[in-house]
């Protein structure tokens, strides 16, 4: 689910000596599926400097855009900070039981299934 609760990055992109240009950069992640050690919390993370995030641009004017793959001038440091929660949540499955056909009951029936329980790491799971 794509949470609400998110602004863009704010980018300053020097023009010229005198001349900066802000803009606002959406950023979008993904959480990898398949943690099934990580516990219930919050996670934060933060992303700062050139080695962890930055941004390579060219001004043009009056002509095409260059390719992004031949940009290599003027890379920007951005700095941001991601966060995500995981929830105490489980996840429970059941085969079907089948009794058979019966007419009267005189004695106790019997039937065989599965059942299958996958919690989040650490989470409480009560049965009854």
């Amino acid at each position: 689910m794509r949470s609400s609760a998110y602004a863009p990055i704010q980018v300053d992109i020097p023009l010229t000596a005198l001349t900066t240009y802000s803009v606002n950069v959406p950023m979008y992640a993904r959480v990898a599926s398949g943690q099934s050690s990580l516990p219930a919390g919050p996670y934060t993370s933060t992303f700062s400097g050139a080695t962890q995030a930055q941004m390579t641009y060219q001004a043009f004017l009056l002509s095409s855009p260059p390719s992004c793959t031949t940009l290599t001038v003027n890379p920007v440091a951005l700095s941001f900070t991601v966060s995500a929660t995981v929830i105490n949540d489980c996840t429970i499955s059941a085969s079907n039981l089948n009794f058979g056909t019966s007419g009267l009951l005189t004695s106790t029936l019997a039937a065989t299934g599965t059942l299958s329980v996958a919690c989040t790491n650490k989470a409480a799971m009560r049965s009854r």
